[in-house]
């Protein structure tokens, strides 16, 4: 997003709370900048992914964990710096924080890996998530209850790929 690194939120060992404040990072000068205003924003939290969607210059947040678990999705402008709650048709994804989520720009979908059996995508334009799990053709039982793992989409090739995790 125009040479920036964005962050949003995390938790504080200083204080013990779960931050809700927009970072910028420039890789040109190597300098943090503020973005949080008085507007309304997430509500604080860790483990959240965040993805960058090219199309419509936004950064999308979902899930998440802060006083709870959540499974809310937010969009945030670079040009206005303000947060908007996205409201979703239909069933959404079980509540989740510290999973992988990317932005597939060919199909123009947000693709969330909860676990082996529930890879989401959403569509931005309908605001709409469909669960993806085949149970016809499922995963191989060596991706069962294995966490902390690393999930992207390579989108010349059309796969996702997957790297490494935690499991029995």
């Amino acid at each position: 997003m125009r040479g920036k690194l964005m962050l949003f939120g995390g938790y504080s060992n200083l204080d013990g709370l779960n931050k809700q404040d927009t970072w910028e990072w420039s890789g040109t000068d190597a300098t943090w900048i503020n973005r949080t205003n008085a507007n309304p924003k997430p509500p604080g939290r860790q483990q959240a992914p965040m993805i960058y969607d090219s199309k419509r210059d936004q950064l999308l947040l979902w899930g998440g964990y802060g006083t709870g678990v959540t499974g809310d999705i937010w969009s945030w402008s670079p040009t206005t710096r303000n947060w908007t709650m996205v409201t979703v048709n239909g069933a959404a994804p079980s509540d989740a924080y510290n999973v992988p989520m990317f932005y597939d720009p060919v199909r123009d979908k947000v693709v969330l890996y909860i676990n082996y059996y529930s890879y989401y995508d959403f569509d931005i334009a309908t605001s709409t998530w469909t669960n993806r799990y085949d149970s016809k053709n499922p995963p191989p039982s060596t991706f069962y209850n294995r966490s902390n793992e690393e999930v992207t989409f390579d989108t010349d090739r059309d796969k996702m790929l997957f790297i490494a995790g935690y499991g029995p």
